[in-house]
């Protein structure tokens, strides 16, 4: 196995010393490393006598040229670049190291590597289409091997993966169970030393998935929190991982402080954000330049500062209006992005170029500028940083399909067209078409996740995405209307100049057409810290399952196999009253009801799942 870039691994100490990736002095009963320096000591893991062993007597081969051919295009290919700007290990070293002795990992690593071909050769995965049938047949058999385990630790392990398969099939639903049964784990039994290390922060970025996808889960779907793996903010950071930790830390609070519309802790947070800022600042001048990946990692974590900034500043507020004193955090969190995209260009990262991560990254920040800000250079700027620096796919977002929405979410609020590249050159133009009055401005536009699959006459095929643009009225009252955007390939957002057609509609592609709505409300599709959901778009998400964690409960999870293509009827949004075929489009504007928010923080895009 090829050594570890940095500090050799810690494996004795105390807990704060070993997420630090220092050497303990392994005083007793606090360490004096953690004591002289003001840190809280966290104590000793309990000495385990059986624990998972690094490798197993006997070791898994490939039983024939396919398989090793996959495991090897994941090794050199697909898991040095899931994990974004952030440490690889985890998919690089522990992920590999385990699919060697362990059935059930080797099987997910063999499904993670062939949807992931699939996507970066432009393969769609929709209701029609569910993916090849040897990414399936070894997603089934990873399934079977895990069930009847009582091995929590590995467990944990093979629960990532299968949150990677989810991703990778664009399946919403069986993603958040996976997330809810990982951390159900980790909060009734915890974890051992490697797995705190290494897969608890990957479960900690995941507590707070749900909050990405524009419409809440039912109460027995919602993604639990961690508890009791908050560690206290080190007087500087020694690592990038221990930065990471920390902002990790800030945007769950942040999120439960929005969720809850509690501004009794937006002071204490507020002091965080500000003493985060110092020393990530300082940290990152120690980082040489050419060590790309770490400074871009640093330059996220000051963006989801600012924009935790941002949300927890405006909670008071009402309306969009409020986030425009806000302008210059937007245009540094620009700034921010600017110099994450020279740094990908001038110091090419030595991982091979990224289709999709499994990490979510600087597409979802973007995002945010591109619904909540509204001058316009800057919006558009943000938008346009879309395609340079995030891969095509993070997580559940793809970027064709929010460079299409954060377009036309920027037409309809100032009144503009985009298509021939006219306005961006007009500085002047664009400073007097910002800040639209608040009757002209979205609450936001949840995405249906389904890709329509349509079949055109040169035997082609392409995808039309349905979105919903919501607005509210002066009596407080949301209307919806839809428009349907064609998405041809993962990521591509070449944007054609396509002509307005009388009556609202657009032409997309021949005969098919694409509504022109006027934009409405919605939530926040990845606004990191914007979790404002409307009993207008819930996602019912089902689970028959017993929500007891435990190895054999969570591997009976629903077989992809077995999954229905067909519609479930609970969780079809009762408001939306249009029909369509493959040739025209008939569309209702209706009302859904008053807006009746629950919780603060205002929306942003959304994805909202048809199933």
């Amino acid at each position: 196995m090829p050594p570890r870039k940095g500090s050799p691994k810690v494996k004795t100490g105390c807990r704060t010393c070993k997420a630090r990736k220092v050497k303990c002095d392994e005083a007793k009963p606090k360490c004096v490393r953690c004591t002289s320096s003001g840190r809280q000591c966290a104590g000793y893991e309990p000495t385990i006598e059986h624990g998972l062993a690094w490798y197993r007597p006997q070791q898994l081969t490939a039983h024939d040229q396919r398989e090793g051919r996959a495991f090897q295009f994941f090794s050199h290919m697909v898991g040095p670049v899931l994990s974004g700007p952030t440490d690889s290990y985890f998919w690089t070293h522990l992920v590999v190291q385990f699919s060697h002795f362990e059935p059930a990992v080797r099987h997910a690593v063999l499904a993670i590597s062939s949807l992931y071909e699939d996507f970066h050769e432009g393969e769609r995965v929709t209701r029609q289409k569910k993916g090849n049938a040897f990414a399936i047949s070894h997603y089934s058999a990873a399934i079977e091997r895990i069930k009847g385990t009582q091995d929590e630790q590995l467990m944990l392990l093979v629960c990532v993966l299968f949150v990677c398969v989810e991703y990778l099939q664009g399946d919403v639903e069986a993603a958040l169970r996976h997330c809810k049964h990982g951390i159900l784990i980790l909060n009734k039994v915890g974890c051992q030393s490697w797995a705190r290390e290494y897969v608890m922060p990957i479960f900690r970025r995941l507590s707070f998935i749900s909050f990405f996808l524009g419409a809440k889960p039912s109460e027995d779907a919602l993604v639990p929190g961690l508890i009791g793996f908050e560690a206290p903010m080190p007087p500087r950071f020694e690592s990038v991982e221990e930065a990471q930790s920390a902002i990790d830390d800030i945007t769950v609070h942040a999120i439960e402080l929005l969720a809850k519309g509690d501004e009794s802790g937006k002071q204490p947070l507020q002091t965080r954000l500000q003493e985060f800022h110092g020393k990530v600042c300082e940290l990152d001048a120690t980082v040489p330049p050419q060590e790309s990946s770490k400074k871009m990692a640093l330059c996220g974590m000051k963006i989801k500062a600012e924009m935790a900034r941002i949300q927890v500043n405006t909670i008071d507020g009402e309306g969009e209006m409020r986030y425009d004193e806000w302008a210059d955090s937007f245009r540094r969190i620009v700034a921010l992005g600017k110099q994450a995209a020279e740094m990908k260009v001038a110091f090419p990262s030595e991982r091979p170029r990224a289709s999709f991560t499994f990490e979510q990254g600087f597409l979802s920040m973007m995002g945010f500028v591109s619904i909540k800000c509204r001058d316009l250079q800057t919006r558009l700027e943000a938008i346009d940083l879309m395609t340079k620096i995030p891969a095509p796919k993070e997580a559940l977002l793809d970027v064709g399909t929010l460079y299409r929405v954060g377009r036309r979410g920027a037409e309809i609020e100032h009144g503009v067209l985009l298509d021939d590249g006219v306005l961006e050159r007009n500085p002047v133009a664009m400073a007097k078409l910002s800040f639209p009055p608040e009757e002209k401005r979205l609450i936001g536009a949840p995405i249906e996740h389904e890709l329509d699959v349509i079949k055109n006459e040169d035997g082609t095929t392409s995808y039309r995405r349905t979105v919903h643009f919501l607005k509210k009225d002066a009596d407080g009252v949301v209307h919806d209307q839809t428009e349907y955007l064609l998405d041809q390939k993962p990521g591509q957002v070449v944007v054609p100049d396509l002509p307005y057609q009388p009556g609202g509609m657009r032409d997309v592609n021949g005969p098919h057409k694409a509504l022109v709505g006027s934009f409405l409300n919605v939530f926040c599709f990845l606004a990191a810290f914007a979790p404002g959901f409307s009993r207008c778009y819930t996602v019912t998400l089902k689970d028959t399952n017993n929500p007891e964690p435990s190895a054999e409960r969570y591997a009976a999870s629903e077989h992809p196999t077995a999954r229905s293509n067909g519609d479930d009827e609970s969780s079809k949004h009762v408001h939306q009253q249009q029909t369509r075929d493959d040739t025209s489009t008939h569309l209702q504007t209706v009302p859904v009801g008053r807006d009746e928010t629950t919780g603060r923080g205002g929306g942003g895009w959304g994805q909202s799942d048809s199933r």
